[in-house]
């Protein structure tokens, strides 16, 4: 991986300024793979430096790794993420990769001799741009001066904390959601409860009324206290006989709603 260095700095400077360079020129194809392969087109060679980017870069896992894995890894991120057909491997990849390299180490030796040639005493960062002002309009200098500087990516370390930090995150937030949940069947369950026994004291009220009308003592009553309790014993049969009707129970009711008819008179 050391080898790699300088091709490491040139993308993390600029990538997608390196990856239109690769658009821009063809990479020859390496011997051994262009008889087998075919040649590779600019799509395939942008996909395969973004996923050697994501995989070495990737500050969870790093490039400390075996080489085999390493590469299986880029391969895998290749075909996850690919947007037209191929059907390259992980030794065609990394034989690919390796022509890239070559293509690109060369010209970051030209950049390294360009700036050698740069005056003792200019900062690396104004030369280029002192040289450039002189055909650069106003509205383009001051979208230069607007850019924001560079931004050093988060280390292995960090990126892990922080991924702790979401998971932990998201644990609570299904926690919390299934708290919620629980709570709102159990006041559900209550509330269910409380109105099954709540008809159940109106029902047995309604009953305990209903026994002391059909079955209360008449003889020390008036003519119209019997009358009135005649006519509602004669409501309560009447009900009683719709509500058999309505289970299926005709001809049992019939029969009840006459006895309690009959008892009734007899009580009268």
């Amino acid at each position: 991986m050391d080898s790699s260095q300088p091709l490491v700095d040139m993308l993390t400077q600029d990538s997608e300024a390196d990856l239109e360079v690769l658009t821009q020129a063809p990479i020859p194809d390496s011997g051994s793979s262009r008889g087998r392969g075919g040649n590779y087109n600019h799509n395939e060679d942008i996909q395969l430096c973004w996923s050697w980017m994501a995989i070495t870069f990737d500050p969870r896992i790093g490039s400390d790794q075996p080489k085999g894995t390493y590469w299986n890894r880029i391969a895998q991120h290749y075909h996850e993420n690919k947007t037209f057909v191929s059907d390259r491997n992980v030794t065609f990849l990394e034989k690919r990769w390796n022509g890239i390299q070559r293509e690109c180490i060369r010209f970051q030796e030209c950049i390294e001799k360009i700036e050698r040639l740069r005056p003792s005493g200019v900062p690396h960062t104004g030369y280029p741009k002192e040289r450039g002002k002189a055909s650069m309009t106003p509205s383009q200098e001051a979208q230069e001066d607007d850019c924001e500087p560079f931004k050093r990516p988060p280390g292995r370390k960090q990126s892990k904390q922080k991924q702790k930090r979401n998971d932990g995150e998201d644990e609570y937030a299904v926690q919390l959601a299934t708290f919620i949940q629980m709570k709102s069947e159990e006041h559900q369950k209550r509330e269910e409860r409380w109105k099954a026994e709540k008809d159940l004291e109106e029902r047995k009220l309604l009953w305990d009324q209903e026994q002391k009308i059909m079955f209360c003592n008449t003889s020390n009553m008036d003519e119209s206290q019997r009358a009135y309790v005649k006519a509602m014993r004669q409501q309560i049969a009447t009900a009683k006989e719709a509500l058999l009707k309505a289970s299926g129970g005709g001809s049992t009711s019939e029969q009840g709603s006459e006895g309690d008819a009959e008892e009734a008179e007899s009580l009268i």
